[in-house]
């Protein structure tokens, strides 16, 4: 918690001394299409609201960026268009299969694993018009939200929370995957072990209930506080093949899957799943249960570790006729 606070610090005074250092170059006169709007619903002035030296830095950094949008490299992954300043990547924008929806996602060294600003465009078919919406982050924080009126959204509304958690959830994810794009790049060899892995381990589970399963090796203990099982799976020749474990308890489970070839270990899957208590005294006194589940894949050759993927997702369940389930996010990482 100490190490977090001191990097939110220290983040909000290097962004108030660069501001100091470029205010010269940089007036309110600025035309730019991600402008702070100048009051708010109730007529309070911008200067009034928390957070005016960061927002103006981050509007200057994105004034930069857009200026030369021309000249950025842009390289297209899938769905998502990454975009690179000078080798850096500073921008992603996703859009949806309709393309009725754009959402634009910005990044910088400072954070690079999550967005600083995020600016969604949805054309609304019925009435011809664009509906554009702005995010400002530092570090995990939301502090800004405008909406399609111009208007900030309330930092206490349950739909500030959902929207905060999704779009930092989903920042971090399509930076993963631009991570996991670079490293398939540079490593051309592991990309094709890992096809070849994947191939072998769909075998083997494909024909997992064809195998030899030891009743000695296969073990299932219950008690109060959770359970504990394992099984050995051997193919034909006798070989260990798969290796599963699992236990459970109170607050949750995790369940190992670990294939073998000529001996030795390929691949390993570890699933993971926790829940608790939730308790929102910031949003009405709000109770509810909070998820996590995750899978974690890792790859071998010859016994040693060449590449992790894990995928986490998060859920929320609220009560008082908020809604049950609540999905924010699925990151990725990769890591050779």
């Amino acid at each position: 918690m100490l190490y977090y606070q001191v990097m939110r610090y220290s983040y909000i005074l290097f962004l108030s001394i660069l501001l100091c250092c470029t205010a010269c170059k940089h007036t309110a006169e600025n035309n730019t299409n991600y402008a702070v709007f100048s009051a708010t619903a109730s007529g309070q002035p911008v200067s009034s609201l928390p957070w005016e030296r960061e927002i103006s830095l981050i509007e200057q950094k994105l004034y930069s960026i857009n200026q030369t949008a021309a000249s950025l490299e842009h390289i297209t992954i899938d769905s998502i268009t990454c975009y690179l300043q000078q080798g850096k990547l500073v921008k992603i924008t996703v859009a949806s299969e309709s393309n009725a929806l754009l959402t634009e996602y910005y990044y910088d060294e400072i954070l690079p694993k999550q967005a600083y600003f995020v600016h969604s465009t949805q054309f609304v078919a019925t009435e011809s018009y664009l509906a554009a919406q702005q995010y400002y982050f530092i570090q995990d924080t939301l502090i800004r939200w405008i909406d399609e009126n111009k208007q900030p959204v309330s930092d206490t509304s349950m739909a500030y929370f959902y929207k905060s958690k999704e779009l930092l959830f989903r920042s971090v994810d399509l930076f993963a995957r631009w991570k996991n794009h670079q490293y398939d790049m540079q490593h051309e060899y592991y990309q094709g072990l890992v096809r070849d892995i994947d191939r072998l381990k769909d075998q083997m589970e494909h024909t997992k209930y064809t195998m030899v399963g030891d009743s000695a090796d296969r073990e299932h203990r219950i008690e109060a506080e959770g359970f504990e099982e394992s099984i050995r799976f051997y193919d034909a020749q006798g070989a260990l093949a798969i290796y599963y474990t699992g236990y459970g308890g109170p607050h949750g489970t995790e369940r190992i899957h670990e294939y073998y070839y000529q001996k030795q270990m390929i691949c390993s899957v570890t699933e993971n799943t926790y829940w608790q208590h939730l308790y929102l005294p910031a949003y009405n006194n709000l109770y509810g249960t909070s998820q996590n589940a995750s899978i974690c894949k890792t790859y071998y050759q010859q016994g040693k570790r060449f590449r992790s993927v894990s995928v986490e997702e998060n859920t929320i369940s609220l009560l008082h006729g908020y809604p049950q389930i609540h999905q924010l996010s699925i990151p990725q990482t990769t890591d050779y």
